[in-house]
């Protein structure tokens, strides 16, 4: 979070990220009644949703800017990252770009016994 209000800029090519709270895990792992899977997933922001919540948090403008994933991997090698790596994490960009990650689930309200974290309130928490 520092890093993002210290240069003002991200660019990532994923549109959606969720916010969880890893309480949720001693939650699941002492229920009474266990599931064999638990899909643990906040709300729903997007990046330049989570630039203008960290702009209003640091008073740093912080913007950002979608990119293609080649352009993410590319830019992941300049910096001095290997091409199987960077295309590796581009192509996880890709599909949570893509929403293969989102889902309706309340698994981690229902573990927590509340809302999970808003993402305000975790950009608070990690500042």
């Amino acid at each position: 979070m520092e890093h993002l209000a210290e240069r003002g800029l991200t660019h990532l090519p994923a549109v959606r990220a969720r916010i969880g709270r890893a309480d949720a895990a001693a939650a699941a792992i002492t229920a009474d009644t266990a599931k064999p899977v638990y899909e643990l997933a906040g709300t729903t922001f997007t990046f330049a949703e989570l630039a203008a919540a960290v702009t209003a948090a640091t008073g740093t403008t912080v913007e950002y800017t979608t990119v293609t994933v080649d352009d993410l991997a590319a830019g992941m090698v300049a910096t001095g990252m290997d091409e199987g790596t960077a295309g590796f994490w581009a192509s996880i960009d890709a599909s949570i770009a893509r929403g293969d990650l989102f889902t309706e689930s309340t698994d981690l309200r229902d573990l927590i016994g509340r809302e999970p974290t808003s993402l305000e309130d975790a950009i608070r928490e990690a500042l």
